[in-house]
């Protein structure tokens, strides 16, 4: 069997009727995949500066799926009116990833999200399940979701460099009112010490925006387009 390699963000492989593949990309999400699983089962809780590693290469690790996920589709993009359907696809395949996950955590992740908000939980449960999804883990796809709609009606629209702009300057003032470099001026942002369980994630959309963003510019066809 014949394979071509060509290099748009990696090398890819392609077989007649078949998907691309781009096999450095797999090997850089699974890197990624056993970095995240590492932070949440802590196994090197006993290995200091192993731990401390992991930690602090954590939001590198995201941000990194984000890139990826997100550069793949915008090689699909033509940026008109045929667009559309190729969005309404990627939604509903990250919707429906969402649905199954969250039917399959549901028993667990309502009585947990009850205890934490037992006043309000009625009202709270229909914006955490809008913003980032129900259970643990589905703010990744919500947020994939958002972030690659808002990138590509303002890119489409808008000056793309100006975009770009938007999207820094959004991103750093969140990190650094986030990491507690200045005061939130603006009072957007809901600290985490509030309530651990739900409100950290209420802008991981508007985070993730700069990388899906960053995911735009790997693709040069993309931004050739426009």
């Amino acid at each position: 069997m014949h394979t071509n390699s060509k290099v748009t963000l990696s090398y890819s492989m392609t077989t007649p009727h078949t998907k691309t593949y781009y096999p450095h990309l797999d090997l850089l999400k699974f890197i990624c995949c056993i970095g995240i699983v590492c932070q949440h089962t802590k196994p090197f809780e006993y290995i200091p500066i192993l731990a401390r590693w992991i930690e602090r290469l954590q939001p590198s690790f995201v941000a990194t799926f984000f890139v990826i996920s997100s550069s793949l589709l915008w090689q699909k993009i033509h940026w008109d009116k045929d667009d559309w359907p190729v969005l309404r696809r990627y939604v509903v395949r990250l919707l429906t990833l969402v649905l199954v996950w969250g039917v399959l955590l549901w028993p667990h992740w309502l009585s947990k999200f009850i205890h934490h908000n037992p006043d309000d939980w009625y009202y709270l449960i229909w914006v955490k399940i809008l913003l980032t999804g129900m259970p643990q883990g589905a703010w990744f796809c919500m947020s994939l979701i958002y972030g690659v709609l808002i990138v590509y009606v303002l890119n489409r629209y808008l000056n793309h460099q100006l975009v770009f702009g938007l999207f820094v300057l959004v991103w750093g003032y969140y990190s650094m009112v986030h990491y507690e470099a200045m005061p939130d001026y603006l009072h957007i942002y809901v600290p985490n010490a509030i309530d651990r369980f739900h409100f950290e994630s209420y802008f991981s959309a508007i985070r993730a925006s700069i990388w899906v963003e960053a995911g735009f510019y790997l693709v040069p066809r993309a931004r050739r387009a426009l």
